[in-house]
């Protein structure tokens, strides 16, 4: 079942980018496992060695700092669902944590191991692309930053070149005329793989006018994606109820276009009108808060 050969358990930084040159392509970072172990298992990741990120604590962090926020790639699921941060505005963020597995996959899978993972259906990457995120990527070269959205390449593929790990993630601050909203359709509420996860972030000014907005997708495509003509039709306008429905009909000729003779695209247009709907009105209330 697997052909592991050896494993390390780095303690620091150096220590893991001494691993990562030891092993080069034979060498698979494992954090929490929840996804790693799974494809071993299946036969669908193949690595002679294994780098054991858990206790590495210097990736394990959230911090705001010059008007960011900086989230450690170890840092699991429940610390993001328990840290008074997010909260408030910040709130859809949590959300996305929330709805990750089970409170014991919670408790052991990583926000760096769902994003590296590459998966279309990753709860915690739309609140992200929402908020703009940069993936800090380290070397022994040293960091370099990436928007989070170039970052996926694919369905299971991200860009990582050999040598490189994903350090954090990191976004500005949120001031109090923003919110994000979260909201995710999966087939049952516990353990359930996204049908639909739509996060948005929106800047509203003292006249409703919506002065920037951000809205992401997962499940709708090979990888979480931001969608820009949906923004397109709400950004620079006055919010109204009119306003609202004329970007749910756009969202729901996008999908149609995307997914256009693919199984499920009539559900698929339907149900997005509902979960944009209820993920914009949780942002607006944030942002009026």
């Amino acid at each position: 079942m697997y052909d592991i050969e050896k494993t390390y358990k780095p303690q620091s930084i150096a220590e893991l980018l001494e691993a990562l040159r030891e092993t080069g392509t034979e060498g698979k970072i494992i954090a929490g496992g929840t996804d790693v172990v799974v494809k071993l298992r299946e036969g669908a990741l193949k690595a002679k060695a294994l780098i054991d990120v858990s206790s590495l604590k210097d990736i394990q962090f959230v911090r705001e700092s010059a008007g960011k926020v900086e989230i450690g790639a170890g840092t699991t699921f429940s610390d993001i669902e328990e840290h008074p941060l997010f909260e408030g505005r910040y709130r859809g963020l949590k959300e996305g944590a929330m709805e990750v597995g089970s409170p014991q996959i919670r408790n052991a899978g990583t926000m760096g191991g769902n994003i590296c993972n590459a998966s279309p259906a990753a709860d915690i990457v739309p609140p992200l692309l929402a908020l703009n995120a940069k993936a800090v990527i380290q070397s022994r070269q040293g960091l370099r930053l990436q928007t989070l959205e170039d970052f996926f390449l694919g369905k299971g593929k991200v860009d990582l070149d050999l040598g490189e790990f994903l350090y954090a993630v990191e976004f500005q601050q949120m001031t109090k005329n923003q919110g994000l909203g979260f909201q995710k359709l999966g087939p049952r509420k516990a353990l359930a793989i996204s049908k639909i996860c739509t996060a948005v972030f929106i800047e509203l000014d003292r006249d409703l006018i919506i002065r920037d907005i951000r809205i992401a997708n997962g499940s709708l495509g090979p990888n979480s994606l931001r969608e820009r003509e949906v923004e397109d039709v709400l950004r620079g306008e006055k919010l109204t109820e009119e306003l609202k429905e004329k970007a749910r009909q756009k969202f729901k000729e996008v999908i149609n276009h995307r997914l256009k003779g693919r199984s499920g695209v009539d559900f698929k247009e339907e149900a997005i009108r509902g979960v944009f709907k209820e993920a914009l009105e949780k942002s607006i209330t944030r942002a009026l808060s």
